[in-house]
């Protein structure tokens, strides 16, 4: 094994003692370090031709190599030592050598960056053709690194042997790859020259026109979309604006999620897909845009004249996208235009505006109300706005609209001024607008029930429930058989409805159903002149008459039970269940 005192003198130059040792040991001329380093590979590092002669003069081994299977000509190109090259080459030094990394002497000079490392390597080598285009581990040819690290002249060294510009490393890149990732545009310019294919997917089917999106190079997409055959007779047209990659990506896709504007304008040519989905999630390009927050790429996109209302796998519009990542901007700029529609439901039956009060953005809230939000829109649960904000914990926020609208509620409610936008006044407001404290989701709650503070009686008093038809008298009559409580007797009385306001469904009319159960027409009609806007009494009235005038070994309670529920009476086995 080599000893550290000798290397050391090496590495600092020191002849006298080199020649010393090399003529007092001889036999130990060939001796490695732990790593496998010789003297002879020390010296190359130095680049001192007259120490390495000494030591090949004595026996040292010039193919010698270290645990990594470098040899010392592959150290003197590591080195940047030019002259060794030539020099190391005439002692026999094996020039077609590969490394464990699989680098050739080529693949290690262009990574030094120096025109005349290379020159050196390509001089010493016979087969060039064959250097030039030899792949390492990583299936890396040296115009592949060279293109990677952007060194202009050594790629025009090496396309003076016209190497194979297509071929691919292990990841599927070719140089087009690269330089279009790092924005190279004068390699892109020599590599299209030589037919580099520019349509070419990589391990994840990224064309160079992705990476070049990916990374925001302007002029490199340009040059890949406008190049035409009038460079070269052999040369490749302008790329593919619509490729994909292995998600269904579009170069669009990329530009939009990114926000690069002028791209999205190159991209914008008659071709162009825009609305293509991705495969993911179904979103096109204007909902990356509308997710990321792009104002200005959702303003240049529009030029395309994209379907903005277009929904994702989770039926989500860009306005969706743009309410649930809190880009005030964006939606603003969506409720702009006139053909955003701003009451699309989801897969979950959410709203824009649901999605608005679940985020707890009062901004954005105020924005698609003003543009037409419907206030009685329900999610898949029978939840509407309300029900949403009463249950806030944390407090509603805003880029940019005021809370002056919020001050008679938090007043009334007697809250601290820091509590303007918890989620019980947020509803207040809504409820002003005209969003509905009375309605039941689908556990039979309504918003109020919700309160678990002391404004439940509060809120009541400020929205007490006002009939559908007038909109001025509070509802006292319930309708049968939906159960619903929504208008006043004065409305009842005027207009005596045939189906419920507000589901639509048939009322039904207890005379018939009790002459069908044997009571007698004039008990029935005396039971309607004494209760007649209240029709559940009326059923409960019924029953009574019915219990007192039948015999009730013919006539049992379950008979009456299942012709109630034959007959969808709810509200009447309700009250009948209440007496049991």
């Amino acid at each position: 094994m080599a000893d550290y005192e000798s290397l050391s003198k090496i590495i600092s130059g020191d002849e006298y003692h080199i020649k010393k040792f090399v003529k007092d040991n001889k036999q130990e001329i060939n001796e490695t370090d732990p790593w496998g380093l010789t003297r002879l590979m020390v010296a190359c590092r130095l680049g001192s031709t007259s120490l390495i002669n000494k030591l090949l003069e004595f026996g040292a081994e010039v193919n010698k190599e270290d645990n990594n299977k470098n040899s010392a000509l592959h150290y003197a190109v590591r080195s940047n030592q030019p002259t060794l090259v030539t020099f190391l080459a005439s002692k026999g030094a094996d020039v077609k050598k590969c490394n464990a990394q699989g680098n050739s002497l080529l693949h290690l000079a262009v990574e030094t960056g120096s025109k005349d490392m290379v020159e050196a390597v390509l001089r010493v080598t016979e087969n060039k053709k064959e250097q030039i285009n030899k792949r390492n581990v990583n299936g890396d040819t040296p115009l592949l690194l060279a293109c990677h690290r952007g060194n202009t002249e050594v790629i025009q060294q090496l396309l003076l042997y016209k190497p194979d510009v297509n071929l691919e490393n292990k990841h599927n890149n070719t140089p087009l790859h690269w330089a279009c990732s790092w924005g190279f545009k004068d390699i892109v310019e020599q590599l299209l020259l030589f037919d580099a294919d520019v349509n070419r997917k990589d391990i994840y089917h990224y064309t160079p026109l992705h990476w070049a999106c990916d990374s925001g190079h302007l002029e490199v997409v340009q040059q890949l979309l406008w190049w035409s055959k009038s460079c070269s007779e052999s040369s490749l047209t302008k790329a593919d604006v619509n490729a994909v990659d292995s998600d269904d990506v579009t170069a669009l896709h990329v530009a939009c999620g990114l926000g690069y504007e002028n791209i999205i304008k190159e991209l914008q040519i008659p071709e162009l897909k825009v609305n293509a989905k991705d495969k993911k999630g179904e979103n096109t390009p204007l909902h990356w845009a509308c997710r990321s927050g792009q104002k200005q790429a959702v303003q240049q996109l529009l030029n395309s004249e994209p379907d903005v209302n277009l929904t994702n796998a989770e039926g989500n519009t860009p306005l969706h996208l743009a309410v649930l990542n809190q880009r005030y901007d964006v939606v603003a700029f969506l409720l702009s235009q006139t053909d955003v529609k701003v009451n699309t439901k989801n897969i979950k039956e959410t709203t824009p505006l649901l999605n608005a009060v679940t985020i707890s953005h009062f901004g954005i809230l105020q924005k698609l109300v003003s543009h037409g939000a419907e206030l009685d829109a329900l999610d898949a649960d029978g939840n509407n706005c309300l029900h949403l904000a009463v249950v806030k914990k944390d407090k509603f926020h805003s880029e940019e609209e005021t809370g002056e609208h919020l001050d008679y509620f938090w007043k009334r409610l007697r809250l601290e001024k820091e509590d303007k936008l918890c989620g019980t006044v947020i509803a207040c407001y809504l409820g002003r607008l005209g969003a509905n404290f009375h309605q039941k989701n689908n556990s039979g709650k309504t918003p109020v029930d919700l309160i678990v503070s002391d404004y439940q009686e509060k809120i009541k008093e400020l929205f007490p429930s006002f009939c559908l038809l007038c909109g001025v008298k509070e509802v006292s009559v319930t309708l049968l058989p939906c159960g619903d409580k929504v208008i006043c007797r004065k409305c009842y009385e005027d207009t005596q409805p045939h189906v419920c306001p507000k589901c639509q469904k048939p009322i039904e009319s207890y005379n018939i159903r009790g002459m069908e159960l044997g009571i007698r027409h004039v008990e029935l009609e005396m039971i309607r002149h004494d209760y007649p806007f209240d029709t559940v009494e009326q059923s409960y009235q019924m029953l009574l008459r019915w219990f007192r005038g039948c015999d009730p070994m013919e006539r049992t309670l379950e008979t009456l039970i299942k012709a109630l529920e034959q007959y969808e009476c709810y509200a009447a086995l309700e009250r009948l269940s209440q007496t049991e």
